[in-house]
């Protein structure tokens, strides 16, 4: 007697579709967060489950003890792009399932290297686990899971973990990229000073006629790097750069703080010309070789 009634539920259910199936409304929604420092891209797959007045999250919702994925349903995943470490701990390049112990004072955090395991499934002991011990701290209520980066810089990031009135903060270090050098024969043919001038119309916002002042750019060695130092560039800009080549008298600047790199211009080329044995100047160029500054040796 019911046989018709299941037939009629298949047919409405093929009529609907999967993409109008796939528009249901789940309590615990999926994110998704990357963050890229130094050419190493992290990221985080995960479910944001809410607190909903459930008493205490952890030693009530996920009790002491318990292996469970900071998250929902599918496992929570951690991704990187290259070898990272993750509070001192190596993290070979790949893609992780994400699990934590918690416990009343230090927990543990482990990855298994299978990522597509649900969260019923929590893994048993393996030796190809990476694990770690974390510290939490109280923070301020957060109701929905969330993973942030508060801080990133060119060695790594901050990777905090949040929910209910606990955090969990991680550190995760990245490989620094290989950076070309310049030789001593080649350093010697750039060192000295150039009157460097802007190409082109003034820049937006400027009044008509209106040209940035000229500039002098004061280029050094310092043993590894080319070091240049721009003389008159309007206040509160950056005035420090090292060059790090890109091809054969060919450079991006980096701008300098504290002699430490903290941002490349990887769109912009400094490229020389070379003339017995040394640089008659330098033109600064941009995105489809746009012409932006041109420089000339004055010493």
């Amino acid at each position: 007697m019911r046989a018709p009634h299941v037939t009629s539920l298949i047919v409405a259910l093929i009529a609907i579709g999967p993409a109008q199936l796939a528009g249901q409304v789940r309590g615990s929604e999926r994110a998704t967060i990357s963050q890229a420092s130094n050419g190493t891209t992290v990221t985080i797959d995960y479910a944001r489950p809410h607190v909903r007045d459930r008493g205490p999250v952890f030693g009530g919702l996920v009790g002491w003890g318990h292996v469970w994925t900071p998250g929902a349903n599918e496992a929570t995943t951690f991704e990187a792009t290259k070898d990272v470490t993750i509070n001192g701990v190596p993290v070979p390049q790949g893609r992780y399932s994400v699990w934590m112990i918690p416990n009343q004072s230090n927990w543990e955090l482990f990855l298994d290297p299978r990522p597509d395991l649900y969260h019923t499934q929590p893994p048993e002991p393996r030796a190809d686990h990476i694990r770690l011990v974390v510290i939490p701290e109280e923070s301020a209520h957060v109701e929905a899971l969330t993973f942030e980066f508060p801080l990133v810089d060119p060695s790594g990031m901050a990777l905090r973990f949040r929910w209910g009135a606990t955090s969990i903060p991680l550190r995760i270090d990245v490989p620094a990229p290989p950076v070309r050098t310049v030789g001593n024969a080649e350093a010697g043919t750039l060192v000295g000073s150039y009157a460097m001038t802007f190409a082109g119309p003034p820049p937006p916002g400027a009044p008509p006629g209106a040209m940035p002042p000229p500039m002098t750019v004061v280029l050094t060695f310092d043993g590894e790097r080319m070091v240049g130092a721009i003389e008159g560039s309007p206040p509160g800009l950056p005035n420090e750069f090292a060059l790090i080549p890109v091809a054969d008298q060919v450079f991006n600047p980096a701008w300098l703080m504290n002699g430490e790199v903290f941002e490349t211009e990887v769109d912009m080329f400094f490229e020389f010309s070379i003339a017995d044995g040394a640089a008659t100047g330098f033109d600064v160029r941009g995105l489809e070789d746009r012409l932006m500054m041109r420089a000339r040796r004055v010493r």
